[in-house]
């Protein structure tokens, strides 16, 4: 007996789906998204805002897009696209791809924001189809770890990894890197915990002037027994308070 052929579905399978349920489109098969957590979505925000105020500085011809935004992979064929993308952030140069419907050719750069659920999608079904689309550059966001990983499609060079305390060079533009500290200080409180607690512990002739700071009440003994209520983000956070002077 032949076996059942695996359904093929199609844009109009997307658009078909209920009010409010996000799905995607890749190779014909529909892989239903979870809605964004709340680090997600501050990362995604700092990313858009960031890139947004590059553009704008520099008057230039890019836009950018944060999700829900519609990529369509094969522009010239939109009924039959097999595959329908929604990246969180998404970076187009080409004004020619743009239509009120979404980007119908491959973005010049795009960003994922890495959850348990996507994950393999992300680093190996994703990739491979932005690769061969033609997206100049990609990158994976892990939140848990604090990690981005660049790929430079356009040179095919090997992926560079960075932490949340790392300057990191956008490579589609010669001038422009997003400094993920600023991410970490904005959003990661354990960071100004611990940096705090690093200065009692270097400088304890200092306790009482940070404990008087609203943000850093909680801090009650200078010394480094408060590092071992902080230890999964002792290295990271140390690191932040070494780049931290830049922006004081």
């Amino acid at each position: 007996m032949p076996l059942p052929k695996e359904r093929i579905y199609t844009i109009d399978d997307i658009y078909g789906l209920p009010d409010g349920e996000r799905a995607e489109l890749i190779d014909g098969q529909i892989y239903y998204m979870a809605p964004p957590n709340t680090t997600h979505q501050r990362i995604s925000t700092f990313l858009h805002g960031t890139i947004f105020n590059y553009i704008n500085s520099k008057n230039g011809p890019c836009e950018v897009f944060h999700a829900p935004f519609a990529v369509f992979l094969q522009a010239e064929d939109e009924k039959n696209n097999a595959n329908y993308l929604e990246p969180d952030i998404s970076v187009i140069c080409d004004k020619d791809k743009l239509d009120n419907k979404g980007c119908h050719g491959a973005p010049d750069w795009t960003i994922e924001i890495v959850s348990s659920s996507s994950r393999q999608m992300d680093y190996y079904k994703k990739l491979a189809l932005y690769q061969g689309a033609g997206v100049r550059e990609y990158w994976i966001i892990e939140t848990a770890r604090e990690v981005v990983m660049v790929y430079d499609l356009a040179n095919e060079t090997p992926p560079t990894i960075y932490r949340f305390t790392d300057s990191v060079k956008v490579n589609i533009y010669e001038d422009f890197s997003i400094d993920f500290i600023k991410l970490s200080i904005k959003y990661y409180p354990h960071c100004s915990r611990t940096i705090t607690g690093l200065l009692l512990f270097l400088y304890p002739s200092a306790y009482g002037q940070y404990t008087d700071v609203p943000s850093y009440s909680n801090i009650s003994v200078p010394n480094a027994r408060y590092f071992r209520t902080e230890r999964s983000h002792r290295k990271p956070c140390i690191r932040a308070y070494l780049l931290i002077q830049r922006y004081q």
